[in-house]
């Protein structure tokens, strides 16, 4: 069985294939489908209890309070705009983005997703009225996340 840095590069490899998938599929389809959801949390939970980076319950964690603060955000400009201004989907992902990267690198993902949204809907000068699939993004700040609690720079 592989173990220390070998089940690191294992796991590394299976995020970013999933991160390259919901990049690719919600681009083109403005979906990020249930199926391949379920699929980042249920590695990412195995990657925790088998390489112990998050701990289970600093991915669990992550993954709830992942998923509770977009939901908010979701219903909060839902609301102010008077239409769906996110998609359920990147509930989802931030609840199983969460558990790859656990609680202590939430925020930074959030923060370089939010970030990175915002610099290309100001680059691309998007309308209020133009859907902007927010995944990518996520997936952006999940791997800056990673590779920054990977460096050392959070918790």
């Amino acid at each position: 069985m592989l173990t220390g840095d070998a089940a690191a590069l294992v796991c590394g490899l299976v995020f970013l294939l999933l991160m390259a998938a919901v990049v690719w599929i919600d681009a083109r389809r403005l979906v990020i489908p249930d199926a391949l959801n379920a699929a980042i949390f249920a590695t990412g939970a195995g990657a925790a209890i088998w390489t112990g980076a998050p701990s289970p319950l600093s991915a669990a964690a992550a993954s709830v309070v992942g998923a509770g603060t977009l939901w908010l955000v979701r219903e909060a400009v839902s609301r102010r705009a008077g239409r769906e201004a996110m998609g359920l989907g990147d509930v989802k992902f931030a609840a199983a983005a969460g558990v790859w990267v656990g609680l202590p690198a939430l925020p930074a993902m959030l923060v370089v997703a939010s970030a990175a949204g915002l610099v290309y809907a100001l680059a691309r000068r998007v309308q209020p009225d133009v859907r902007i699939p927010f995944g990518p993004f996520l997936a952006i700040g999940a791997g800056a996340a990673r590779w920054l609690e990977g460096a050392g720079w959070l918790g």
